[in-house]
């Protein structure tokens, strides 16, 4: 696969992150900090990393843009009127996966390095 096909690719988990943070979501408002939101908040930054690293973002290009990512998305949703709430907690497991994503890259990154695969 093409550096330009995995770009795409990367791109388009980015779009599909901000499509489900643009569901309307009043049934969502959940206080708890770990409630299933927080999880797919997480999931979907450890796929956001680990899809631009596999594209060949530099690590701090994507702690970079994964961090303005991540509070854009609040943002994004306190100013749409979709029912959805700007709210720390989910920049805070946004942060997290983004860091998780990147922990799992670069550990298979040097598995397969040392491997030769």
């Amino acid at each position: 696969m093409t550096t330009t096909s995995r770009r795409a690719l990367a791109a388009g988990c980015t779009l599909a992150v901000l499509a489900a943070c643009t569901i309307p979501g009043n049934a969502l408002r959940d206080i708890a900090i770990l409630s299933p939101d927080k999880l797919y908040h997480l999931g979907a930054f450890v796929g956001y990393a680990i899809a631009w690293r596999w594209a060949g973002a530099s690590l701090r290009a994507v702690l970079v843009s994964g961090f303005v990512f991540a509070v854009f998305l609040e943002v994004w949703q306190h100013v749409l009127p979709i029912g959805r709430f700007a709210d720390p907690f989910d920049t805070l497991a946004d942060i997290v996966g983004l860091i998780v994503g990147l922990a799992l890259w670069e550990g298979w990154a040097r598995r397969e390095q040392r491997t030769g695969g």
